[in-house]
């Protein structure tokens, strides 16, 4: 469960509720996230937990299992720049102390793996992040709206191809302009 307070006086802030269900003879446990709204871009290599949590809105998840850990993908939004919206694939697990970890060395951009990835474009644009399948996510290619405008992401957005990530082999591999239609 997650919501944010959109305030005039002081920076704003993401709230999260992971509730994980308990054992038969355990309770569940409630899991309780606060962050305030941070122009700095979320980090792709290094893993956060509840005390450090970069705040997001989760609008979506499914579950995934690696070696011997349930985990699962969350797809989010982070408003903390108001030039920039950044959309994020990330990871949740449950460390072996019971504690909330963040990130997962998962995500193969062809050029290094990362713990999450992050989209940044222009406030005012729309990008799609939606999962197609258990193993495919798929995404807007972003590019910038000229190319003198490259490497600002301030001045990115859609060009109306998708691109995805597909888990293979225990990892999820980017793949560039695939077919998002529906197959029906």
């Amino acid at each position: 469960v997650t919501w944010n307070l959109v305030l005039s006086t002081i920076p704003c802030i993401y709230h999260c509720y992971f509730i994980k269900k308990g054992d038969e003879r355990k309770r569940n446990r409630i899991y309780k996230l606060s962050a305030t709204y941070r122009e700095d871009p979320v980090r792709t290599d290094t893993i956060y937990t509840g005390s450090d949590w970069y705040g997001a809105l989760y609008y979506d998840l499914k579950p995934c299992r690696s070696v011997n850990n349930q985990c699962w993908i969350l797809l989010g939004i982070n408003y903390g720049n108001p030039e920039i919206t950044r959309k994020i694939i990330d990871v949740v697990s449950f460390s072996q102390a019971d504690s909330l970890v963040f990130g997962k060395k998962w995500f193969d951009s062809g050029d290094q793996i990362r713990f999450r990835n992050v989209f940044e474009y222009a406030a005012n644009g729309m990008m799609s992040l939606r999962f197609d399948s258990e193993s495919t996510i798929v995404f807007d290619h972003l590019v910038p709206f000229s190319p003198a405008m490259k490497d600002d992401r301030r001045y990115y957005g859609p060009d109306y191809s998708y691109d995805s990530y597909n888990f293979q082999n225990g990892l999820w591999h980017l793949k560039i302009n695939v077919d998002a239609r529906n197959k029906e």
